[in-house]
């Protein structure tokens, strides 16, 4: 039972905070993910991708309650704008420090907001999201890690890598320099157990 109308609830203004936020992720992530295609990292580029999808569906959901509850209205939450844009390394770093905010602080403290308002469904979805955002930023910086020590494509045991561009999966302690199927460099490869679901 809500105990607050939506309409002047703190949860409708974290809803639209939270919208603000994941659409400027997934707009940093497009970016950065041409930064990997440019320095020749597909692998990278993919995560990024798939990040930013990640965060569209998470745009989509906090827009819906948003849509839902309140439809035509106009909104003016305090957000933040993270401004970062940099090399490789560095946008790793700014994504899994954005990711590590949410999943650490904010969406907790909007899930618990939103359950004490009486929104049990938008608590749960805060709550949800939030574990979702805490893989982001384990991925972000495993590859961070992996990207500094030059470990992206070796690994200490043996491991399957496939290629991103065809499928091919290869077992051992380091991806193909060459992929046999597709002749794509070893680039293309990712270590199966990290990133492909």
């Amino acid at each position: 039972m809500n105990t607050v109308d939506f309409k002047c609830s703190q949860t409708i203004q974290n809803l639209a905070k939270a919208f603000a936020g994941e659409s400027q992720a997934r707009t940093r992530y497009l970016f950065y993910s041409e930064v990997a295609k440019e320095n020749g990292y597909p692998t990278i580029e993919q995560i990024f991708l798939e990040t930013a999808d990640d965060e569209r569906g998470h745009a989509e959901t906090f827009f819906d309650y948003l849509t839902e509850g309140a439809n035509n209205i106009i909104l003016e939450p305090s957000v933040l704008v993270p401004v970062a844009m940099g090399n490789i390394s560095e946008n790793l770093c700014a994504a899994a420090q954005g990711e590590y905010a949410e999943w650490t602080d904010l969406y907790p403290t909007f899930g618990k907001i939103a359950k004490q308002e009486g929104f049990e469904e938008i608590a749960r979805s805060f709550f949800s999201i939030a574990e979702v955002e805490k893989r982001h930023d384990m991925r972000y910086r495993d590859l961070l890690k992996r990207y500094n020590t030059a470990t992206l494509f070796s690994s200490a045991c043996e491991a399957t890598w496939q290629c991103i561009n065809c499928g091919y999966r290869h077992k051992g302690n380091s991806a193909p320099e060459i992929c046999p199927a597709c002749k794509h460099p070893q680039t293309f490869y990712t270590m199966v157990c990290d990133y492909i679901l």
